[in-house]
């Protein structure tokens, strides 16, 4: 029994070290910070870097009454502070990059947005697993019915991925076990 557990764990812990996704913090502006000076490098900073879901940005800034405020491509190329979709306050803000696609920053000055204090980064989707189809058997092949294209749903594949994780690890777990009991 010792040694059955001993097994477990040491495969549990496996399961759950390849199937765990690693997020990364980005700090903005890096040493200097969310100001001006720094904004001149964010355009080549954003696309040098590759950001993935559940990565954060971290924002650094020291003005007095200064903020970040998410908005929307419109909003970004217009340096409009109207209606941002979230504001960020408090001189050090923490954001989580929790969807693909697109993501805008714009100073809440919008003087200083239009002076160049803005960034806009893209988040990348997370690739569903390939699955192999099972050989076909020998024998008359009829042609599907003709249906339209799916366009794929980015939140459904991400869905997808996190419930696999505790199936992978049960999965693991039962092949474990049955190994275990052929042995013994």
């Amino acid at each position: 029994m010792k040694n059955t557990t001993g097994m477990f764990l040491v495969l549990l812990c496996l399961c759950l070290t390849f199937t765990s996704s690693v997020s990364r913090e980005f700090d903005v502006g890096g040493k200097s910070g969310w100001d001006l000076e720094s904004s001149q490098t964010y355009p080549q900073w954003s696309s040098r870097s590759r950001f993935q879901l559940n990565d954060t940005l971290v924002f650094n800034y020291t003005k007095k009454g200064e903020s970040i405020l998410d908005v929307n491509n419109d909003h970004f190329v217009s340096c409009d502070t109207n209606n941002p979709i979230e504001t960020l306050e408090g001189g050090h803000s923490v954001f989580l990059l929790n969807q693909s696609g697109p993501f805008y920053f714009i100073s809440g000055d919008s003087d200083l947005c239009k002076k160049g204090l803005k960034l806009n980064i893209t988040v990348m989707g997370v690739h569903p697993p390939k699955i192999h189809p099972p050989p076909i058997a020998p024998g008359p092949v009829q042609p599907p019915a003709a249906q339209p294209p799916n366009k794929p749903n980015t939140n459904a594949a991400v869905k997808e991925m996190r419930a696999g994780t505790p199936l992978a690890v049960v999965g693991a777990v039962a092949m474990m076990l049955i190994v275990n009991s052929i042995w013994v």
